[in-house]
């Protein structure tokens, strides 16, 4: 099987102004690149946080560019993994909306045909409102069945919304690589599970991209508009917010490597975080490269918004980096996030060609550890080897 990847570059910008430009230093076909992007800033608006992410130049001299609508004299901090495919493995398109109509599904046209169930979506805009709902700037994205289209939501109309979409599609002959199972659902409450259909999902093989809108329009209610999705068990998705008000929109798209021999996905669903600089060291062992996060808060207030944002890195092979900009006032935020290494671990196995030989052990070794399963799902890594 080939690999599906070709580079992985993090790129790690202070962005004082509303538009940032970075070369990509890899020699890159942007054409092949999808970014993974995640942020922090200060401020209590939205108009300062919310990014596009987009690529220029050329096809090997390429540029990755952020823009947001206002700076309110706040920095943003952008963490982005640029991971690219090679295209003879895995398919990338690139596409546009802008002035997205609020209160109604826009569907956009493609620009080839793609397999559903072989393609996942990634999405960032920017927003022109100046208010502090996320009713206002919010957008769910779909893959549609049809083949050739992606649409876009959002609930409530003020200000422009304007972004870029990235598809990537496993096209190998035997879709060697990785499936993807898309849902989407309305709800009112304050939990949302949702089974994953016909199929049993491998947690250490699969990640949930999600995305959402809501209609909730009380300044500040980030406890009622915003969610954390993620799969857990084996069979079931959850989207879960703090308070139940109004109407959350979302889609959730689980993405699962198909070669059973390797793990590719270590996680932890959510950690509660009441610092500004949290590291949170998991034993993933490998090369890891692709970060995603949601955040459900436990914050009613105006003044705590930009406590929400989060921005996420690796630092190394078993830690991550977490930050925020403010501690909440004391309030917590949950978080969940992947950390995906595209070329996998290979899973060691073996065996006792003879368990009945007296000479020879049935036993290798013996490894006593605890676990305390905060999160739904926890993994630890084996040392003995």
């Amino acid at each position: 099987m080939a690999a599906m990847v070709k580079s992985v570059e993090f790129i790690e910008v202070s962005q004082t102004g509303t538009t940032s430009a970075i070369n990509l230093s890899k020699g890159q076909n942007y054409e092949n690149c999808v970014p993974f992007m995640t942020l922090h800033c200060c401020g209590d608006y939205m108009d300062n946080k919310m990014q596009d992410v987009w690529f220029s130049g050329t096809t090997v001299s390429g540029v990755i560019n952020f823009q947001r609508n206002e700076t309110r004299s706040c920095t943003a901090y952008i963490k982005c993994y640029v991971v690219e495919f090679d295209p003879n493995e895995v398919k990338v398109q690139q596409g546009q909306f802008t002035s997205l109509v609020a209160g109604t599904t826009t569907a956009y046209n493609t620009p080839e045909s793609f397999d559903q169930e072989k393609t996942a979506m990634v999405h960032y805009w920017w927003c022109t409102s100046g208010g502090q709902y996320f009713a206002h700037c919010a957008v769910r994205g779909r893959v549609l069945s049809n083949g050739t289209q992606v649409d876009m939501y959002r609930n409530y109309n003020s200000g422009s919304v304007s972004g870029h979409y990235f598809l990537f599609e496993d096209i190998s002959t035997g879709n060697d690589h990785f499936r993807v199972r898309h849902q989407d659902q309305s709800y009112t409450g304050t939990v949302s599970d949702k089974e994953i259909y016909e199929d049993r999902r491998d947690p250490t093989r699969t990640i949930a991209i999600g995305s959402w809108a809501c209609s909730n329009t009380s300044a500040g209610d980030s406890d009622r508009q915003t969610v954390r999705m993620y799969t857990y068990f084996t069979g079931l998705t959850r989207c879960d917010r703090q308070t139940a008000s109004a109407t959350i929109y979302y889609a959730v798209q689980h993405l699962t490597f198909n070669d059973t021999s390797r793990v590719y996905v270590t996680f932890q669903h959510y950690t509660g975080f009441g610092t500004a600089d949290v590291t949170i060291t998991n034993s993933w062992s490998r090369s890891a490269n692709l970060q995603l996060s949601t955040i459900v808060p436990t914050i009613p207030s105006t003044v705590e918004i930009d406590s929400l944002w989060c921005s996420m890195k690796l630092t190394s092979s078993t830690g991550a980096q977490f930050q925020r900009n403010s501690t909440g006032g004391g309030y917590s935020s949950y978080f969940g996030y992947s950390v995906v290494d595209w070329g996998g671990t290979v899973i060691n196995t073996g065996s006792n060609s003879s368990p009945m030989d007296p000479t020879l052990s049935p036993v290798k070794s013996v490894e006593n550890f605890r676990i305390s399963v905060a999160p739904y799902y926890e993994t630890q890594t084996l040392t003995k080897k």
